[in-house]
């Protein structure tokens, strides 16, 4: 069975990817990284880069990576 993609989430990752883009990842609200954080937790996916990702102690580029890796790992585990 193939199983929909969730539209929220997927808006989630849109909405900052827009924002990273633009302003840079500190421009994202705190709560929607931390919401795309508890959505790969969820998933069980990537620890690490979900940790960097929401973290301030790593320089921003860190951080915009740990985003890509999230993002793409949690669309992979919704398809």
């Amino acid at each position: 069975m193939i199983l929909p993609l969730d539209t929220d989430v997927l808006s989630d990752l849109d909405r900052a990817g827009a924002i990273i883009d633009r302003d840079g990842i500190a421009a994202v609200p705190e709560h929607l990284l931390l919401a795309i954080a508890d959505d790969a937790k969820q998933l069980g996916i990537r620890p690490v880069a979900t940790s960097v990702l929401v973290g301030h102690d790593d320089p921003a580029v860190a951080r915009e990576r740990a985003f890509s890796k999230v993002a793409c790992s949690i669309v992979g585990a919704l398809r």
